[in-house]
């Protein structure tokens, strides 16, 4: 294009070639200077610099159909534009391929453009003024109609209210849209909608049968249709009947005969066992009939489903349990009772699932040397046996229900003297009064008990005698210096005690008390009592302290050890023992002693802990403790946490401070407490924060916190149990709750248990990768016992594989360790994973007694993993 800029170029460099000869002394002029001027009011005027921006304005949606304006008023000029106005240019340059749409006013600043299709439409601007252009700026409209979605088909039970949903159906734009919803019913129905308008309607499948249905969904210009079918079918309903339980050896019935289908239509029956113990051959003896049987071979739990089909559909399947449990003997209580009475043992508690009559058997084990203790009648349910010493009586019992025994259960009866406490011993002054104290004597079982006192020496001479030697505080006068032994036994109305002897020690010298034994804290100062010595002729005392023993180290000295009451400061921890010894002028007395034990207070900062991030951690240091009862200070520190944790104690000075552990890693809290007089050592506790596997992640997850997900594992033998430990760990690797053998304790000898996860199907995985099997787990078990991880195949629907071993752990794991078991070989299948405990190589209890904690398993995975 040629502009004006154009044209003016030559005249400006003519200009400028004819200066540059004038001044090299072309032409003359009188009294010049040799130099060049040059004139410049005759000079061109500079060009003025001009500048155009097209804006098309921002990319636009719109409907079909629906008018759209385009608004390219923010397009500008800068510099003179000689007067000319912006012209506008607007050009389609893109449209979906079946649109015939045009541009209105498109030479205008704000044209329109009505959408016929939906899809993308490209529109360019150029503006202009005279002889200069901008360069062009592209606007996009994207053109929407509505798309209807009525949802999936669904198959239901005659008489349900059904909803559908269109909420699947869009529409990109602001525009307000609407739902028409028409339903086309089977014959005799008269299903309706009760809001055919809303985004969810609903409506009742009255009559079985199919039910279409359209949802058109508009915008008021354009409109899409999709359409839905529901099947109404009666659906029956399986009843396998309540859980059972049943003996050992017997023939189990399972009665599916109240299942029902509300058509009234002949149910057929499919019968099938889902779980039973691990070495039993049981088989039901029909599949399809109502009733099914199976002989329980071995004891266990045995679990069997039932589906039913009324001709058009199967019921879900409803499960029994069928706990099959030998005799249970129960021997009853232990018992404690006093030597001389007759026992008398409870068998009646005793167990047989199906309610036949038990015989029993006792056996009196054990008793004490010497005893002559024999049952009155081995086989009656509540025999009874006289205690004719003191010591330890075990007892087992048998039962049999006329196919097996039982497992012997015992029964320990302790039998018990009742006990003499004669009183402490001590020294008095000839001539006083003494009082005895037999208060603290006791009877286990608390008989009443009677009393009999007697002197076993006195000091020759002496007359002294009880005031009364049946009582249980008598009193006598030492009447000569020396020692009075006297002996106390007590009677609970069936045998004598022991007896127990004191010593009272009567003397003319000076009597010297040192006061009561003493706990207190290290850098405490003490006060010493010596107030209690006496003389028996009032004479007023001389004091004298002194340390017999102190602790290692200590250099503490007694303040005043001629005093009534010395002092002294307690530097280090132990125990002191302190002597006084008093003198009336005449005479020293002996020395009494006392001891003081000095204790600093002990800190107890509380569990570990194993948590998920964001949890928020109460620390507990409440078990700390001062021996004294000193009321506790606290002072808590978070001394170790994981690199970007900015977490900070809401109270370092409580007993029970709170922080938010956010950060994956370790976190260590410090604590210390003082009682008024010292600090404590320093205790820690650890809160480790782990990432969950959780319940949904990878193909199969359970963090074992969940109770909806811990409802599909089952266990046999009712061993396994989901919960929080009190054994083993004591904690779970994560979180509160963990899968174990046990949860309070060790796993039962002679009990082989399964815990068996969902069933699952594995997917197909390519060369590279690989499906791992990855939980954490604690273990301990007896050298003969084992936990071995396991696999039950599908082979058709319904039908599982014998369980094979994949992995087996033995003895001790040490704390809490990783595992992973490879399975690869398991890709396109579906199985089930079991956790056996393998306990069946103890048959007897003393063979592999005591038994040990078990197995603890936590944060189970199984995932597709590229190594």
């Amino acid at each position: 294009m040629y502009s004006k800029i154009d044209s003016y170029f030559p005249l400006v460099f003519l200009l400028a070639i004819q200066t540059l000869f004038a001044a090299c002394g072309g032409g003359g002029g009188g009294g010049g200077t040799g130099e060049a001027e040059i004139n410049i009011e005759n000079a061109s005027p500079p060009v003025p610099e001009v500048s155009l921006t097209a804006n098309a304005g921002p990319d636009l949606r719109g409907s079909v159909n629906v008018p759209v304006t385009l608004d390219g008023s923010e397009s500008e000029a800068t510099g003179e534009t000689g007067g000319n106005p912006l012209e506008f240019i607007w050009e389609i340059t893109s449209k979906p391929g079946n649109s015939e749409s045009l541009l209105v006013n498109a030479n205008t600043p704000m044209p329109t453009l009505t959408p016929d299709a939906a899809g993308t439409y490209a529109i360019k601007l150029v503006v202009s003024s005279g002889s200069f252009s901008s360069n062009p700026d592209t606007v996009f409209i994207h053109a929407v109609e509505p798309v209807a979605d009525a949802g999936s088909n669904q198959r239901v039970s005659t008489g349900d209210t059904v909803t559908l949903d269109g909420s699947g159906s869009s529409y990109a734009s602001e525009e307000p849209v609407s739902y028409s919803w028409t339903i086309e019913p089977p014959d005799n129905s008269k299903a309706m909608f009760f809001d055919p308008t809303i985004e969810n309607p609903s409506f009742v499948a009255d009559v079985s049968g199919v039910y279409r249905i359209t949802l058109t969904f508009s915008n008021g210009i354009r409109s899409s249709i999709d359409s839905v079918v529901v099947e109404a079918v009666t659906i029956p309903i399986a009843k396998a009947g309540p859980d059972q339980e049943a003996s050992t050896g017997s023939t189990v019935v399972l009665n599916g005969s109240a299942s029902t289908s509300s058509d009234g239509a002949t149910l057929e029956y499919r019968w099938r066992f889902i779980e039973k113990p691990l070495t039993s051959s049981a088989q039901l003896d029909s599949t399809t009939n109502a009733i099914a049987t199976f002989f329980a071979n071995e004891p266990g739990e045995y679990i069997a489903g039932l589906v039913v089909n009324n001709g058009q559909v199967d019921s879900e399947e409803d499960t029994i349990v069928v706990s099959v449990i030998p005799p249970l003997a129960n021997a009853g209580l232990d018992q404690q009772v006093s030597v001389g009475s007759t026992v008398t043992l409870d068998g009646s508690e005793s167990h047989e699932a199906e309610g036949a009559t038990l015989t029993f058997s006792w056996l009196l084990k054990s008793k004490p040397i010497g005893s002559a203790a024999s049952l009155s009648d081995t086989s009656a349910i509540r025999p009874t046996f006289f205690i004719d010493k003191e010591g330890e009586y075990e007892i087992g019992l048998v039962v049999n229900n006329g196919r097996e025994d039982s497992v012997q259960d015992i029964v320990f009866v302790v039998a018990t003297l009742p006990m003499a406490a004669a009183g402490q011993d001590r020294k008095v002054s000839t001539g006083t009064i003494v009082n005895l104290d037999g208060t603290q004597s006791n009877d286990p079982n608390n008989n009443t008990l009677s009393y009999s006192w007697s002197f076993k020496q006195k000091p020759s001479g002496s007359l002294s005698d009880f005031d009364d030697d049946r009582t249980i505080s008598p009193s006598f006068i030492a009447d000569i210096d020396g020692t009075y032994v006297i002996s106390l036994v007590v009677n609970n109305g069936l045998a004598d005690s022991e007896e127990d002897l004191v010593s009272i020690t009567s003397t003319t010298a000076p009597i010297a008390n040192a006061g009561r034994d003493r706990s207190v804290s290290v850098e405490e100062t003490i006060t010493l009592d010596g107030s209690s010595s006496s003389d028996i002729n009032g004479a007023e005392l001389i004091y004298r302290w002194s340390f017999v023993s102190r602790p290692d180290g200590s250099s503490v000295a007694l303040l005043n050890p001629l005093t009534k009451e010395p002092e002294f400061f307690v530097d280090m921890e132990g125990e002191y023992e302190v002597a006084l010894v008093v003198n009336n002028g005449i005479e020293d007395s002996e020395a009494d002693t006392l001891l003081v034990t000095a204790s600093l207070p002990k800190a107890d900062s509380g569990r570990d802990y194993n948590v998920t991030p964001g949890t928020t951690v109460t620390l507990d240091g409440r078990a700390s403790q001062d021996i004294n009862n000193y009321s506790l200070q606290y002072r808590w520190s978070i001394i170790d946490f994981p690199i970007g944790s900015t977490a900070t104690l809401s109270d370092p000075t409580s007993d029970t401070p709170v922080f938010t552990a956010h950060v994956v890693g370790k976190y260590i809290v410090e604590l210390s407490v003082n009682n008024g007089f010292i600090d404590s050592s320093k205790d820690t506790v650890t809160v480790n924060v782990r990432e969950s596997v959780g319940n949904d992640n990878g193909l199969l997850s359970t963090d074992f916190e969940d109770n909806r997900v811990n409802a599909v594992w089952s266990a046999s033998n009712g061993v396994w149990n989901i919960g929080s430990p009190t054994s083993g760990p004591n904690i779970a690797f994560v979180g509160s709750n963990l899968a174990a053998t046990n949860l309070s304790g060790n796993y039962p000898y002679n009990t082989p248990s399964r815990l068996v996860g969902p069933s699952i199907l594995l997917p197909s995985v390519n060369s590279e990768d690989e499906l791992h099997l990855t939980f954490w787990h604690w273990f301990s078990f007896y050298a003969r016992q084992t936990g071995n991880i396991q696999v039950s195949e599908e082979i058709t629907p319904g039908t599982w594989s014998d369980w094979s071993t994949l992995h087996t752990y033995s003895g001790n794991s040490g704390g809490w360790s990783f595992a992973l078991v490879e399975l690869s070989g398991y890709a396109n299948k579906r199985i089930r994973i079991g956790l056996y405990l393998d306990s069946s190589s103890c048959n007897h209890w003393h063979t592999c007694f005591p038994t040990r904690a078990g197995w603890y398993v936590d944060e189970l995975l199984i995932d597709i993993v590229s190594p």
